[in-house]
């Protein structure tokens, strides 16, 4: 799906932190590299010094990228606003950690 906002930005409004924006970039710059795609729920808000860059924690879904295509037109959609359980094998929580100078997530799984 084309879209003008960052590839896992839903809203405009997400737009306006770009603490957040650069951490959705930093993530699916990860996710492609490990054949996935990121797609951003929400953030606890809290903006982290992470390997020289101003980070935040993310909730969203890594989801394989043969899936994700599909996945993105019921998300632009907000599937997740009316099925609380949309995606829940992929819905992850995201922290980052300096890991040699490099900014890294850490994922943990929201649902068991």
């Amino acid at each position: 799906m084309q879209s003008s906002l960052p590839s896992g930005i839903r809203s405009t409004g997400d737009l306006r932190y770009d603490d957040l924006v650069r951490s959705v970039r930093l993530m699916n710059e990860y996710c492609e590299s490990k054949g996935s795609r990121f797609f951003l729920s929400t953030s606890d808000g809290g903006t982290f010094d992470v390997a020289g860059m101003h980070l935040m924690d993310l909730y969203g879904w890594v989801v394989p990228i043969g899936e994700a295509e599909s996945f993105e037109k019921e998300w632009m959609a907000g599937a997740d606003f009316r099925d609380r359980d949309f995606g829940e094998q992929w819905y992850q929580a995201i922290v980052w950690e300096d890991r040699d100078g490099v900014a890294t997530p850490v994922f943990l799984k929201c649902y068991e």
